[in-house]
């Protein structure tokens, strides 16, 4: 509303409907009008029940609200929280616009349940225990069939247990000597040292553990990630001329390849079973030769 036709209202107990044209509408906590709002607030709103809006809103916080009701493709954003719906795809990011950073997203309550359209997901109970309906993939994004846990990425130590470790049983990658020699020198090689810990310096190199790092080629090579793209509105009406969506753009990162090497503090276990077997199977031989009176079979 214009000069004339501005009103001052103390209190106000009624309902307000806000449906005047750009620029004119309801002020509060200030008398100017700073864009095409019909309601502009200099401070804070609170809301004890429901938020219904059907246009843009944009604030530095949306917190306290006890409801926001998203009834038409708009974007909704803050410096701390950006809350997006477009199309058929919901976003709900913590990101500040003015800064061009992400920020931290907090979730809270008794419990926390993040499901997918077909009842898998992640309920985070209130003491803090997880539970998956589905398969969990941790450094990938590919999990292997059959498997309800499946880790990826290129680290040394992919997996470590503070305690003990029960499981069903162990399919290892079946590494084994090349030669018997090297078998029986897998096995001999085995040492304590007088505190009752393997003596690794005294392993054989071929039971050693492994370690992998990733190294840069001097390459580029180009992905492609998602960028929110804000919708465009009229200046004059506030009406929307472009939706919000999501583009994908390409840019360039540092080529890396995973390089494997031995680490000699560790011992790879599937090797010296291995080892350990040929030799077993070797004594076993030697030893029925000797029951046979010399001769082996």
């Amino acid at each position: 509303m214009d000069a004339a036709n501005r009103t001052v209202l103390s209190s106000l107990y009624a309902p307000i409907l806000l449906n005047g044209t750009s620029g004119q509408g309801v002020y509060v906590g200030t008398t100017a009008a700073t864009g095409t709002a019909n309601l502009q607030v200099q401070g804070g709103i609170h809301c004890q029940g429901n938020a219904s809006f059907t246009g843009e809103i944009q604030a530095a916080d949306l917190g306290r609200l006890g409801g926001l009701a998203v009834t038409s493709d708009k974007y909704y954003n803050g410096n701390a929280l950006h809350i997006n719906y477009i199309s058929e795809e919901g976003y709900f990011q913590a990101y500040n616009f003015s800064g061009s950073v992400w920020k931290p997203l907090h979730l809270k309550g008794s419990y926390v349940d993040l499901w997918g359209s077909n009842n898998k997901g992640l309920t985070i109970n209130a003491d803090g225990n997880a539970s998956f309906t589905g398969s969990v993939s941790i450094a990938t994004t590919t999990a292997v069939v059959g498997y309800s846990l499946t880790i990826g990425g290129t680290a040394s130590d992919s997996i470590y247990a503070g305690g003990d470790v029960c499981a069903l049983s162990f399919t290892d990658r079946s590494a084994s000597p090349k030669t018997l020699e090297t078998a029986y020198a897998i096995v001999e090689s085995h040492e304590s040292t007088p505190n009752g810990k393997l003596n690794h310096a005294k392993l054989h190199h071929a039971a050693w553990g492994r370690k992998s790092h990733m190294e840069k080629t001097g390459r580029k090579i180009k992905k492609t990630r998602e960028k929110l793209v804000p919708a465009v509105l009229d200046g004059l009406t506030g009406d929307e001329l472009t939706p919000a969506r999501v583009e994908e753009e390409e840019y360039e990162v540092d080529e890396e390849v995973e390089v494997i090497e031995p680490d000699q503090s560790k011992r790879n276990l599937s090797m010296v079973v291995s080892a350990q077997a040929l030799v077993i199977a070797d004594l076993t031989r030697r030893l029925e030769a000797l029951e046979n009176g010399g001769k082996n079979k």
